[in-house]
């Protein structure tokens, strides 16, 4: 799914997980998966805890809100992935 709005020109992309791994091999898997994630976007990204998110609505709203607050230079953490996350 793609956050997409009139005001900014880029696109946010949202991708939605769950882990269900109770496996050790699976979970390491998924740690080493996620580490090459990082390694190639950097702070390009966030990770939300999902049970936390009510609804797609509610993580729009953080995402318009971090881009407001990255265009008009007020974040309040250090990149735009933490500014979505809090």
């Amino acid at each position: 799914m793609d956050f997409i709005s009139e005001s900014f020109p880029n696109r946010v992309h949202i991708a939605l997980f769950k882990f269900n791994t109770t496996s050790d091999e699976a979970l390491t898997q998924t740690k080493s998966k996620l580490a090459e994630f990082v390694k190639q976007h950097q702070s390009a990204f966030s990770i939300v805890n999902a049970e936390v998110i009510a609804s797609l609505m509610h993580l729009n709203i953080g995402v318009a809100r971090a881009l407001v607050n990255k265009r008009d230079n007020q974040l309040k953490t250090q990149t735009l992935g933490n500014e979505i996350v809090y």
